[in-house]
């Protein structure tokens, strides 16, 4: 499902997954979104036409202990992907994609449950072919497939490698688990070793970003030798 423009991929499907066929994967795209946002409601900027702007929309059993890691998962695949094509990346937990510093993708993920479904909206929006100058008008240090080569890109082929990775992925993830993919997250993780700051949605942390559990979630070693695990939060860097 492809539009032209339209308030936010995500919106939509929150809006409409309930019409949709349950056994379907069904992919929403957009040129240009006027409305849309991440995680905590933040803008996301993209000028028509230059980035992937996805919405996928499927459900899973809703007894799955995995679906907090579905956000994971597809920062995992999208690693993936930017290795093949020669940009080794790194991920900012929960799961902004970063290369060479600088954001290049953000995930939202949402559920509803619907019968005895849990129906997921997992969306991303992923900077392909931004220009530098687009790119400094963002909040926070951003970067593109276009400006880390030169050269522009097929948007829907990098989508159709998105999905056929996060397919496979998730099948994984459906069968063993986020502990599969533990070591490879962690290998990957953005500021590992380092004194940073987290936000929990009720009070700021300062630690040690440590490590991954089996569960996706962080661990963070605390001044006092003591360790914080955390299921959710907003991290930054000094």
């Amino acid at each position: 499902m492809r539009f032209d423009t339209i308030d936010s991929t995500h919106t939509w499907g929150k809006k409409n997954i309930h019409t949709l066929d349950p056994e379907a994967f069904v992919c929403a795209t957009a040129l240009e979104q006027t409305a849309g946002y991440g995680r905590h409601q933040r803008t996301w900027k993209s000028p028509k036409g230059l980035n992937i702007l996805a919405t996928w929309c499927f459900t899973l059993p809703s007894n799955s202990s995995y679906i907090g890691n579905l956000g994971q998962v597809l920062s995992l695949s999208a690693a993936s992907v930017l290795e093949t094509l020669g940009f080794p990346a790194e991920i900012k937990w929960p799961n902004d994609m970063r290369v060479q510093g600088k954001k290049i993708m953000g995930v939202l993920c949402e559920t509803q449950l619907i019968k005895d479904k849990k129906a997921i909206v997992l969306s991303f929006a992923f900077n392909v072919n931004m220009n530098e100058e687009c790119l400094k008008q963002i909040d926070q240090p951003a970067t593109s497939l276009a400006a880390l080569s030169g050269r522009i890109w097929d948007i829907d082929e990098i989508h159709d490698l998105f999905l056929k990775q996060f397919l496979s992925d998730l099948a994984i993830l459906m069968e063993q688990g986020f502990a599969f993919f533990q070591d490879k997250y962690e290998q990957l993780l953005a500021f590992k070793g380092q004194t940073i700051r987290c936000f929990d949605g009720v009070k700021m942390l300062e630690g040690i970003c440590h490590a991954i559990l089996p569960d996706g979630r962080l661990e963070l070693l605390m001044p006092d030798s003591s360790k914080i695990l955390l299921s959710a939060g907003e991290l930054s860097s000094f």
